[in-house]
């Protein structure tokens, strides 16, 4: 009896990971499906055209940010830190996160065969 209920469990546990990896790969091909920009070169260019703005706005805040935090008084002297104070990384993410959107946009223009932008010149 014991070893037939240590059966019955291994074999659910395992039709449970079964069921794990097909959603997983299910969630893969939904992603690949529908997290693809759409539109035509036009659209994708002038979107990428915005993102390489936005780029460069959270560039520039980020080195502001950079700047501000090391004119600011010595750490031992600062005051503690507001409940209300923004992040310190916020700006950096928001730059990491419009890069990778350039990015994303960039590769379906390529994949289009459209013509595709540097990013990297555009952003200087």
């Amino acid at each position: 009896m014991r070893n037939s209920v240590g059966i019955v469990l291994l074999g659910v546990a395992l039709q449970g990971c079964s069921v794990t990896k097909a959603s997983d790969a299910e969630a893969a091909l939904f992603a690949a499906l529908f997290d693809v920009p759409h539109g035509s070169c036009r659209e994708l260019r002038a979107r990428l055209r915005t993102e390489i703005e936005s780029i460069k706005e959270a560039q520039k805040k980020a080195r502001d940010d950079l700047l501000a935090d090391a004119e600011g008084p010595p750490k031992e002297a600062k005051s503690p830190r507001s409940l209300h104070k923004e992040d310190p990384l916020a700006s950096l993410r928001e730059w990491s996160k419009r890069s990778e959107q350039a990015d994303k946009l960039n590769a379906a223009l390529k994949e289009r065969r459209c013509r595709a932008v540097d990013i990297e010149a555009a952003v200087k």
